[in-house]
């Protein structure tokens, strides 16, 4: 009589060969292979998801000092020619190569709804759009154990922060950008020329001033106003705005209601 061990490896040929011809795994692969598009952008670049990837000009460098923030976007979306049958979403883990990992932070862009971004009687051709939309706003943390998800006829953006603080040298580098497919393979690959000049970024003497509204903490958050929990909230927000270099945050002592 057949062992156990037996079945299992048999069970195991069985499984693979039928994942070799399985039609839809054939077509993820083709699809991850053929249909995916990426690009750096600048920071400053604002990426819609129905806009065309091309329609941005692609971000080739970037200089900084030793002890400087730099931001990037990485563009990712599919080809425009994805057959109807093959329209569908697939995660892709990235990986980051030239500078140590622990150096890059990435985020995700979110939209949000809009529904007036201007008054139409006031605009000029400043405006990148005045319909009513998503708009890319909202820095997230990646989920899918650090992938994206790339999905079809969608351009999406993943922000990546460079925190130097004087941990690199100065000199050149090259920041490559990758996304792998489900089974580690590269599928896509960009680089970033990136130079590091050897000089400090000097003390900021510039007063920066931001509200900050800690009743909107507690009611975002569901806790009760001044709790231990709320304060530990209202830390994490005040350490951000000094990360972000605010020197000053505008708030109120007392709101109404609050007692």
């Amino acid at each position: 009589r057949m062992n156990i061990d037996s079945m299992k490896k048999q069970l195991s040929r069985l499984e693979e060969e039928i994942n070799k011809h399985d039609p839809i795994k054939l077509l993820e692969r083709i699809y991850i292979k053929a249909m995916i598009q990426t690009k750096f952008v600048s920071s400053m670049e604002k990426c819609f998801s129905d806009s065309a990837i091309g329609a941005y000009p692609t971000l080739k460098s970037l200089t900084a000092l030793r002890n400087e923030r730099v931001s990037w976007q990485l563009l990712y979306t599919d080809d425009a020619s994805t057959p109807v049958q093959m329209r569908r979403s697939v995660n892709m883990p990235i990986k980051i190569e030239g500078v140590p990992q622990e150096l890059i932070s990435m985020r995700h862009v979110d939209e949000v709804p809009v529904t007036v971004p201007s008054f139409y009687t006031e605009t000029d051709g400043n405006y990148l759009r005045n319909t009513p939309g998503l708009y890319p706003d909202v820095l997230t943390p990646l989920q899918y154990k650090g992938s994206v998800s790339v999905i079809t006829h969608l351009t999406q953006s993943v922000w990546f922060e460079l925190d130097l603080r004087d941990r690199l040298p100065a000199g050149k580098y090259s920041i490559k950008v990758s996304l792998l497919d489900p089974e580690g393979n590269v599928r896509t690959e960009d680089i970033l020329q990136l130079e590091i000049l050897d000089a400090l970024l000097p003390p900021q003497e510039m007063l920066l001033t931001q509200w900050f509204h800690c009743d909107c903490l507690a009611n975002y958050y569901h806790v009760d106003a001044w709790s231990e929990e709320h304060w530990r909230i209202v830390e994490n927000f005040a350490q951000r705005h000094q990360y972000a270099a605010h020197t000053h945050s505008h708030t109120s002592v007392g709101y109404a209601g609050w007692g």
